[in-house]
């Protein structure tokens, strides 16, 4: 066929005339105008489309990270309310306590005294289970965490069955996506009163640790117990952390310089925040 982009004039009437008597078929074209050609995509066309398909790729992307870390959020729900806790030794009775139910953590205030921690149960530094108390009737409304390979455990009761029902769900969710599922702890449940002091392990220590970070000392020993009385403070000496591209952490102490590896044994002592 004859294509009208290589034709550049008009056939005349005579030729027309011609065209009809040996059955060539006549084209009523017009001039080609220059302006009404598409333009063939450069160089820097293709590259801008190129990013805005980028751009809208990683719009995507984070449309769907924010679906997912809503969904995770969702699943490992914090949770604050007022609950009793059984206290006493040899007389028991119940005190109300303001619970803050944390990722892998419980902590519990003395009502009016919210900045000073009362008590804190960590699951990843503790192995616990945590039920509904059984009682022949539905006024109960308690709930226990026992601590595996220790007497402790905590009692709690709530105001309604169904706060009792939300309480137990959650916390037991917390605990089982802790380091205490998966393996049986016991260092730090083996020690007197551990759940008056909140605690980091070394492996989290070595996880969030970076250059510039302070940590404050209450070391065990005459000397610093006379520093902390004359200072009247909580802590007797500081230290410096320092992170290498090697993945080594030093922690250069008042006293001293102390090493920390990222290989370092499960087994070191946590810290006391």
């Amino acid at each position: 066929g004859i294509e009208s982009d290589d034709i550049n004039m008009i056939i005349s009437s005579e030729d027309s005339d011609k065209a009809v008597a040996n059955k060539i078929p006549v084209y009523d074209v017009q001039p080609i105008n220059n302006s009404e050609k598409t333009n063939t995509p450069t160089k820097e066309n293709v590259q801008i489309n190129q990013v805005l398909l980028n751009v809208k790729f990683h719009e995507q992307r984070s449309q769907m990270l924010k679906k997912a870390k809503t969904y995770f959020n969702s699943l490992c729900t914090t949770k604050e309310g007022l609950l009793e806790k059984q206290c006493g030794i040899l007389c028991k009775g119940w005190s109300m306590r303001k619970c803050i139910l944390k990722p892998h953590k419980l902590c519990y205030y003395k009502i009016g005294q919210e900045t000073v921690l009362r008590g804190v149960i960590d699951f990843d530094l503790l192995s616990c289970t945590v039920e509904a108390e059984s009682s022949p009737g539905d006024d109960a409304k308690i709930f226990r965490i026992v601590i595996l390979q220790s007497s402790k455990i905590f009692y709690f009761r709530c105001s309604t069955n169904i706060e009792l029902k939300d309480w137990v769900n959650k916390i037991h969710r917390q605990i089982a996506s802790s380091e205490g599922y998966s393996c049986a702890l016991t260092k730090i449940a083996i020690q007197p009163h551990f759940w008056r002091r909140d605690r980091i392990s070394q492996k989290e220590l070595m996880k969030i640790a970076n250059t510039g970070d302070i940590i404050l000392f209450r070391t065990v020993g005459i000397c610093g117990a006379l520093q902390r009385f004359v200072t009247c403070s909580e802590t007797d000496h500081v230290g410096l952390v320092m992170r290498f591209t090697n993945g080594k952490l030093y922690l250069l102490e008042s006293l001293g310089c102390l090493l920390y590896t990222s290989d370092a044994a499960d087994d070191t002592p946590c810290l006391d925040l």
